[in-house]
């Protein structure tokens, strides 16, 4: 219940998957609402990666370019990323995986590809996906 003064606790989700042959990630609050994006991020620092990647993902484009913007996007300013301090993962067509501490190396070293300003949007983070309201 709801009191004066008092909120009941949430959660925000991100939610990944695959329909009709198309890539679709939505996030969720805690009044219910959802929202489709082409790229998103929850948390802490969410807005300041929300405009980083507006400025470096493309829709449409490899998955490895992805995955690169979207880490650089994430660990930008932080003291450092390794695979013991991040973990990451991908949703395809074949399913849900985990990425490897291999993968999160090599993302780690592709770094340098997007400095600050880099990469273009398709569509910024913060606007809805085709379709979505």
């Amino acid at each position: 219940t709801q009191t004066g003064g008092n909120r009941p606790f949430g959660v925000a989700l991100l939610i990944g998957g695959f329909t009709g042959g198309e890539a679709r990630l939505y996030e969720t609050d805690p009044s219910g609402a959802f929202v489709g994006y082409k790229a998103a991020a929850l948390g802490n620092r969410a807005e300041s990666v929300r405009a980083r990647l507006e400025r470096r993902f493309t829709a449409g484009g490899q998955l490895d370019d992805a995955l690169a913007a979207a880490f650089s996007s994430l660990v930008e300013g932080a003291a450092e990323a390794r695979a013991d301090t991040f973990e990451g993962a991908v949703v395809t067509e074949e399913g849900f995986r985990r990425l490897t501490d291999e993968e999160i190396d090599a993302l780690s070293e592709r770094q340098d590809e997007f400095g600050p300003g880099s990469g273009s949007a398709d569509t910024p983070s913060g606007t809805p996906g085709e379709g979505e309201e």
